[in-house]
């Protein structure tokens, strides 16, 4: 099983993220034609399959434009509620 996920679970989380990051019109998009910024909110919103209760990240919002920038920290902030 990808990432240790059944696929119903693998595909719900991927609905999830699709819409929190905004990637929802990008999904069937090859990875080379993606803009910088879409490459950058898909590798951090993978970094969410798994449920986990640490997440280092390393500078996530480099490369992302405002918008996006806004979306992340705003989804990051509700994570963390959910968790506490």
């Amino acid at each position: 099983m990808m990432w240790d996920l059944d696929k119903k679970t693998r595909m719900d989380r991927t609905e999830e993220l699709l819409t929190a990051f905004n990637l929802v019109e990008i999904r069937k998009k090859r990875n080379e034609d993606l803009s910088i910024g879409q490459r950058r909110r898909v590798q951090v919103a993978r970094e969410f399959m798994h449920d986990m209760d640490l997440l280092f990240l390393d500078e996530p919002t480099v490369g992302l434009d405002p918008t996006a920038r806004r979306q992340l920290l705003d989804f990051l902030k509700n994570k963390v509620k959910e968790k506490t």
